[in-house]
This record gives structure tokens, C-alpha cells and sequence, in this order.
């Protein structure tokens, strides 16, 4: 939820998640204005998050 002058209203997301492994490349794409649209790659853990953070934020 993002705070407004006048209450709460819904936000894509928040956060800006990755797993981190040692020696692992990550990348992120997407952008972050009022909302992180970005996710990470780079591993198939970052793949995987990546692939549910969509599903659930978009």
C-alpha cells in the first residue's frame, strides 16, 4: 500500500528482491518510478523469483 494524502491506495510492489549466491552475475531489468517494476536474472533463482514476482505484482 502506498500512502497518500488521504489514505492508502494499492502498489504494484515495494520491494526490489533477489536471491544472492556467491560469484553469481546478477542483472536486473525493468525501471523504478513511484513503483519497482524490476527484476532479476542472471540464475535460475533469480529466474525463478523473477518469474513469480510477476505473476503475483502484475
Amino acid at each position: 500500500m502506498k500512502r497518500t494524502g488521504r489514505g492508502y491506495f494499492p502498489a504494484k510492489s515495494s520491494l526490489l528482491q533477489f536471491v544472492a549466491t556467491p560469484g553469481a552475475d546478477i542483472k536486473f531489468s525493468g525501471k523504478i518510478t513511484d513503483f519497482v517494476d524490476a527484476y532479476p536474472k542472471g540464475d535460475e533463482a533469480n529466474k525463478s523469483l523473477a518469474k513469480l514476482n510477476k505473476s503475483v505484482f502484475l
